[in-house]
């Protein structure tokens, strides 16, 4: 679910945020169910896409939660499950801003200050509202002023911004009223992958790796699309993500039988029993049950 609603953004808005808590909340966007839950966040993985160092990941957890914009649950060695509170989209898809977009994958999107992408975030959530034809239309010292004071900076700065994103939205300005649209080059093309594939994708890198599975890049791929294959047989992602694990950990456990010292298991992924085994946890489900 790459999306944040419209709820969300206006507490971002509003929490002072650092460029590390803003760019880990657009990370993370991309690998939430329709809960806003996050499984199997690895702390190694997040510091190498976000270019942070292990001290600063900490301060964005504790910051993001003191701000209760995250909740967090230690899950396993060295990873957590990260839920961004009230973005939840299990009761239907309410106003959201999607963070899926060709303009979050841009390289000079991504070199913008946090004040910056949540202008960003702003202006897409107003241009892209119904009533307002796909455009932002405000006057320019208001402009100026609300901005301004929402993150405490002079208007110097606020026009600083708009130059900035002036790659990503055509602006003009006319008898004193700004006038700002998506750039189409950018707007909506979601030429990076689906939700599904990322979550698909993320869900399957932190159960091999909290099982310390070992396995090729095909057997990873096979092991992958057990979870869209599976994904509509199941009540919701979490039961999924369970029995996948226990599934994995299962696979390694039986072919190891009779060897006690687990450091001394043979870790390798088998895809196939991996797969017989989840039919079989699936099928012994409660609601499975004829």
């Amino acid at each position: 679910m790459q999306k944040i609603k419209y709820g969300v953004l206006d507490k971002l808005l509003r929490a002072d945020l650092s460029r590390a808590e803003m760019d880990f909340i657009l990370h993370i966007s991309h690998y939430q169910d329709d809960t806003g839950c996050v499984s199997g966040i690895y702390y190694r993985d997040i510091c190498e896409a976000l270019q942070i160092s292990y001290q600063t990941f900490y301060d964005v957890l504790r910051s993001l939660q003191a701000k209760e914009i995250i909740k967090v649950d230690k899950a396993f060695y060295g990873d957590w499950d990260v839920t961004i509170l009230d973005n939840s989209f299990q009761n239907g898809i309410t106003g959201y801003v999607s963070t899926g977009d060709d303009l979050f994958l841009d390289p000079e999107f991504q070199k913008c200050g946090p004040q910056e992408k949540l202008l960003a975030l702003e202006f897409l959530k107003i241009a892209k509202n119904p009533s307002n034809g796909g455009k932002y239309r405000i006057g320019k010292e208001k402009l100026l002023e609300k901005y301004g004071k929402l993150f405490s900076v002079t208007k110097r700065i606020i026009l600083r911004y708009l130059h900035r994103l002036k790659r990503f939205f055509v602006m003009s300005i006319t008898e004193g009223i700004y006038y700002i649209r998506p750039n189409a080059h950018f707007a909506e093309k979601n030429s990076g992958k689906t939700d599904t594939e990322l979550l698909r994708e993320h869900v399957n890198r932190f159960v091999l790796r909290r099982n310390r599975a070992t396995y090729t890049e095909k057997e990873g791929k096979e092991a992958s699309k057990l979870l869209t294959q599976y994904a509509g047989q199941v009540p919701d992602n979490r039961t999924l993500i369970r029995l996948f694990s226990e599934a994995v950990l299962e696979s390694i456990r039986i072919r190891n039988a009779g060897i006690r010292n687990r450091y001394k298991w043979n870790r390798r992924l088998n895809p196939k029993f991996v797969h017989r085994l989840l039919q079989e946890k699936i099928l012994n489900q409660p609601q499975m049950a004829k």
